[in-house]
């Protein structure tokens, strides 16, 4: 039977791009919702594999952390639009484990998502960005006295 995967993401667009990508590689998915209170009304009806969530709120991650609480085997895939969690006043260590974050501007393709859900599930992995974001090298200022 195909992971069934509860996708949550602001944008429906991205939702139905994603949701198709998703069934056309084998995935079974149970939900596309943009609306968090939609989400949690589903967890007690639906069994869920794999959650997909775009990372942009506190409310999102303590989402997925009840979620993971319900469930101790479900796969959490965060989608964030920025790199440095902190401006969502949110810390790496505060994640779940297991759980993949995917820089969304740097998606360049399916296979990425694809590699973060298989990664989400594997009990022996860390949580990490699937794809960090470049960083810009700065040479260092000069320190004036």
């Amino acid at each position: 039977m195909a992971d069934q995967i509860l996708l949550f993401n602001s944008s429906q667009f991205e939702n139905n791009a994603i949701s198709s990508s998703l069934t056309f590689n084998g995935y079974a998915v149970i939900a596309e919702k943009y609306d968090l209170k939609r989400c949690q009304q589903l967890l007690s009806t639906a069994k869920v594999d794999v959650l997909v969530v775009e990372l942009i709120s506190r409310d999102n991650l303590n989402f997925a952390r009840n979620l993971r609480s319900i469930n101790k085997q479900v796969g959490i895939v965060f989608i964030s639009p920025i790199h440095d969690l902190r401006l969502f006043e949110i810390q790496m260590d505060e994640l779940p484990d297991r759980s993949q974050i995917i820089y969304k501007p740097s998606i360049s393709n399916f296979e990425v998502i694809l590699e973060a859900i298989v990664r989400s599930k594997d009990f022996t992995a860390d949580k990490q960005w699937i794809n960090p974001p470049e960083t810009e090298k700065t040479e260092e200022l000069p320190t004036f006295r």
